[in-house]
Formats: C-alpha cells, structure tokens, sequence
C-alpha cells in the first residue's frame, strides 16, 4: 500500500499529474492511488488509445498537452523517459 502526506490547502482532494501513468509501472500506481475516491488523476501521454485500461475508473483523466492542466496545487509523478532516452 502506497502512502503519502497531504501538503495541500483542500485536504478533501488531492489531484496527482502522472507522466507515464499508462506504462507498466504506471497501471499500478494510478490503480492504488485513484482506490481513494478522494484523489483525482490526470495521466500525460502521448497515446490517448490507452485509456481503455483505465475506463473502470471515473477520477482518471487523459491529456496530451500539459497546458490543459488546471492551474492548482498538485502532486507532479514522473515515471516517462524522456524521447531523447527512448530512441537511442
């Protein structure tokens, strides 16, 4: 079981911006974390088609561009390689 502090203003909600959270690794984190009703989650990808593995879920969003995040406090999860690591 995962767990994390609430540093926020709004103790009633948390949202976790996750870069990679439809990767192998990343199912299971958005899975325990979303387990919370109380926990939003936006995943960053490139690949939007991956959102049937989360359809069971309703705090899980996708977004391809990071401008489309709300300006609010956040907790920023990074498990993505960056391109220039993919490729080479």
């Amino acid at each position: 079981m995962i767990t994390y502090k609430t540093h926020t203003m709004n103790k009633d909600l948390n949202h976790f911006v996750i870069f990679g959270g439809a990767g192998y690794l990343g199912g299971f984190l958005v899975r325990e974390i979303a387990s919370d009703s109380k926990n939003t989650i936006t995943i960053v990808t490139r690949n939007r088609s991956k959102k049937i593995l989360f359809k069971d879920l309703t705090n899980v969003n996708f977004v391809e561009d990071v401008n489309e995040i709300k300006n609010e406090e956040l907790y920023i999860i990074n498990l993505a390689y960056g391109l220039d690591i993919s490729f080479k």
